[in-house]
């Protein structure tokens, strides 16, 4: 089920039922009416009222799509299944497999995102990072880095620097746009995680991000939130006082 905010009340509605049965991963509005779920099954649909209502797109695989980003109305990316890697400058009309799909990585690819026209990165499985500077057009894999654990998602604060949401303490941070990545500094306060796998990172400024996933330890599975103030280099709790509970 897609779920949309009503504006007037401080409550979420089903606006529109695509599918009840598949698994939705990722959604992206490109403006306030345009915008975009993935999921299951290489499906992409398409919303222009803001989502009111959704029009399956072709696309050209029947993998999962677990992210998808557009840059503007026009081009979009969509990534996934071992090795999805699908483009479109048509507004979602026309689907294209990308010439290194299968190719430059195997792995499934989790996350997508770009900062601007150029400069784009994608994050997935067993510590693949691939950037590009042409705008998609070619695709690079990093050249090193710290842990070989899942990226689940990358963030940028400008061309150069960078960081990501990593399982198994991964947690790293890049400052030559993607091409080297190093193990960022983790603070996670009192509580003594046997592992912690970070699933989510957000941009919020130049130079700060906030992560979120979970951390394993015996018995409960408590929450992860951790702040960087140093472009992902250090990251701690932003408050450590603060009990996590298992959730």
């Amino acid at each position: 089920l897609l779920l949309i905010a009503a504006p007037a009340a401080a409550q979420w509605t089903t606006e529109y039922d695509i599918e009840n049965d598949v698994s939705w991963y990722a959604a992206h509005m490109v403006t306030s009416t345009v915008g975009y779920v993935s999921g299951a099954s290489g499906l992409i649909y398409k919303t222009t009222d803001g989502g009111y209502t959704w029009v399956e797109q072709t696309t050209p695989t029947t993998e999962e799509y677990f992210d998808i980003f557009f840059l503007d109305v026009n081009t979009g990316w969509a990534v996934g299944d071992n090795g999805t890697l699908c483009y479109t400058t048509d507004g979602g009309a026309n689907w294209n497999t990308h010439p290194q799909q299968g190719v430059i990585a195997t792995a499934d690819l989790n996350d997508v995102f770009f900062l601007d026209s150029m400069h784009g990165w994608i994050g997935g499985d067993a510590g693949v990072i691939l950037l590009t500077t042409d705008g998609g057009t070619t695709w690079v894999a990093a050249t090193s880095q710290t842990s070989t654990d899942d990226v689940n998602e990358i963030g940028f604060f400008d061309a150069l620097r960078g960081c990501t949401a990593s399982d198994s303490d991964g947690l790293m941070y890049t400052t030559d746009g993607g091409v080297n990545w190093l193990a960022a500094t983790v603070s996670f306060g009192p509580y003594p995680y046997t592992r912690s796998d970070v699933e989510a990172v957000w941009v919020i400024d130049d130079s700060t991000a906030v992560a979120t996933g979970w951390g394993s330890s015996i018995g409960p599975q408590p929450t992860i939130l951790v702040v960087s103030t140093d472009y992902g280099q250090s990251w701690d709790v932003p408050d450590p006082t603060y009990a996590y509970g298992a959730y």
